[in-house]
């Protein structure tokens, strides 16, 4: 059997597109290929690999903006442009907390069903978007997004984003994925059935994913 490990935030877009693709592929790989999504902080990646965001320099911002729109849209996948204060939700840690406590403490549908959500609340639910395309989530919605999830006890996961036990989870996520070589997300550590291991970064690494795994690649938007 072959493992991957999916690090990921929620707030990078481009972490949703490799979450949509990989979920449509494991429907083909079945058994062969079991896969594990760890949320981390990207802020932490960022400071601990010594990367910047590339949306800080202009360029890169506005090559974005069009890779983005073209790969959601080769990917049948629902992408809003980037709201207005990308940045203030990146420091908004209370999602990817939730998904951290989410991991510990639920069966895989939960916590998939659970990133899921998160993820459209970001990037493809225009409800959380004002009239300004600034986002804002509230702790009304986090609930929702456990209740729609199945999580069993929504109102202890809520109380726990601030204890000890889940921000020390997400931290000691974010400096594996960063030992590991994580320097932005997406990023997955492979291991095939033959024991090799090899990291790949980006939502644009699915063929080369395949083709280490030993498996068929149908492009980014084929149904399986």
């Amino acid at each position: 059997m072959s493992k991957l490990t999916f690090f990921f935030d929620a707030i990078s877009p481009y972490s949703m597109l490799m979450f949509n693709s990989l979920l449509r592929y494991r429907r083909e790989w079945g058994t062969d290929v079991e896969c594990k999504f760890v949320p981390v902080l990207l802020a932490g990646v960022m400071q601990g690999s010594e990367n910047k965001p590339p949306g800080l320099n202009k360029l890169k911002g506005r090559y974005m903006a069009g890779d983005l729109k073209m790969t959601a849209e080769m990917s049948g996948v629902k992408l809003l442009r980037m709201p207005r204060n990308f940045f203030e939700q990146a420091q908004d840690m209370r999602v990817m907390r939730l998904l951290a406590s989410i991991e510990m403490t639920e069966e895989r549908d939960v916590q998939e069903a659970a990133i899921q959500r998160a993820f459209a609340a970001i990037h493809a639910d225009p409800g959380f978007r004002d009239d300004a395309n600034k986002i804002s989530i509230s702790d009304d919605a986090l609930l929702d997004l456990c209740l729609s999830a199945g999580v069993a006890n929504p109102q202890e996961t809520l109380a726990s984003l601030s204890t000890p036990p889940v921000k020390d989870h997400l931290k000691a996520n974010t400096s594996q994925a960063v030992s590991l070589g994580m320097f932005g997300a997406p990023f997955i550590h492979a291991t095939s059935s033959a024991g090799i291991t090899h990291t790949f970064f980006g939502s644009d690494r699915l063929e080369h994913l395949c083709h280490f795994l030993g498996k068929p690649y149908h492009g980014l938007g084929h149904k399986l």
